[in-house]
């Protein structure tokens, strides 16, 4: 046997003596409607298995989460589990929160000193991200070497927040479906009564993307032609005048589909690190405040050598949770 194959081995091996160690749990989101072309962007909420939530109810325990994944999938009609294709639903991406309400009276934790990262509340819920996946990736989004953990204290309720494109069209069949990327709809033009109010004055672009005759198209409405601003929650990304017999494409089929998340965690021990997801790195946006996440990479000038060809854009920011839902750094 090789030197190769024996180090992969025993690292299989090793990673099957962690994994066997963890407890797992599965959660399932409600239910998310949707017809061609139409767009879920919102939170949805799950259900933790009830041995979890009595396993830390008492607060002498904090869960420490070192592995998850989200998918999508569907139940067919023997209500068993498949699979969702990337080609029929497109998951732009999808995060799991947990965490516990804010609304009762906390409870003791006896091992607070481990818990150094920074909840973040959302809707009177004190919360944790656990998961965050997305069609551009593929495997475990988070996978923790020990000691190093998510630690979550009185796991109790949970919530995904999931953007999704259903782009199952029989007769749109094709290697790559112009719906990911989130076009306008009617093509070229975006309605006043489609902008969401989250894109008011929303279009602040790194000073060097908006300037110049290469400005780029996203950072005014009347070249922006697609991207999140026009993912709207339950909104269309096709022309429904054109393609549908009305504005909610009721004649069209409503698929059905759930996200799934699985997840490995063990009780936190006093040698174990808690980690904290860095919400920040976004190279045209600042935590102070948001701006067009897209933007367009400029043709170079004819003759420029593919080595020369380098557009870069720079930004200087802390690694630290921040945002909306964050706090200061």
């Amino acid at each position: 046997m090789s030197l190769t194959w024996l180090v992969f081995l025993t690292t299989l091996a090793a990673f099957q003596v962690e994994a066997e160690a963890l407890y797992k749990f599965t959660v399932y989101s409600n239910p998310v409607r949707l017809r061609y072309g139409q767009v879920f962007r919102a939170f949805i909420k799950g259900k933790i298995p009830e041995d979890v939530v009595s396993r830390y109810a008492d607060g002498t325990k904090i869960m420490a989460v070192a592995r998850s994944s989200i998918a999508l999938v569907r139940f067919d009609k023997n209500g068993r589990e498949v699979p969702v294709s990337l080609h029929d639903h497109y998951l732009h991406h999808a995060l799991a929160w947990i965490g516990h309400s804010e609304t009762d009276p906390p409870k003791p934790v006896l091992q607070s000193q481990l818990l150094q990262g920074r909840p973040q509340t959302i809707a009177g819920v004190s919360v944790r991200a656990i998961a965050d996946n997305g069609s551009e990736c593929r495997g475990p989004m988070l996978d923790l070497e020990s000691p190093f953990r998510i630690l979550i204290a009185h796991p109790e309720v949970m919530a995904f927040r999931l953007h999704i494109i259903n782009t199952n069209k029989a007769d749109r069949a094709a290697a790559r479906s112009p719906l990911i990327e989130c076009p306008c709809a009617p093509p070229g033009k975006l309605a006043p009564d489609a902008m969401p109010k989250a894109a008011e004055g929303a279009l602040d672009c790194h000073q060097k993307l908006a300037r110049g005759q290469q400005a780029s198209t996203p950072c005014d409405w009347s070249t922006y032609l697609g991207g999140a601003l026009c993912c709207h929650h339950m909104g269309f990304l096709i022309d429904t005048a054109e393609e549908c017999s009305d504005k909610n494409c009721t004649s069209e089929p409503t698929d059905v589909v759930y996200a799934k998340l699985v997840a490995y965690y063990e009780d936190a021990e006093p040698e174990t690190r808690d980690m904290e997801w860095a919400s920040c790195c976004d190279v045209t946006t600042t935590p102070s405040k948001g701006a067009v996440s897209e933007f367009d990479i400029p043709k170079c000038a004819d003759g420029t050598t593919d080595e020369e060809c380098i557009f870069v854009l720079e930004a200087v920011q802390p690694l630290c949770n921040v945002g909306r839902f964050g706090k200061a750094c």
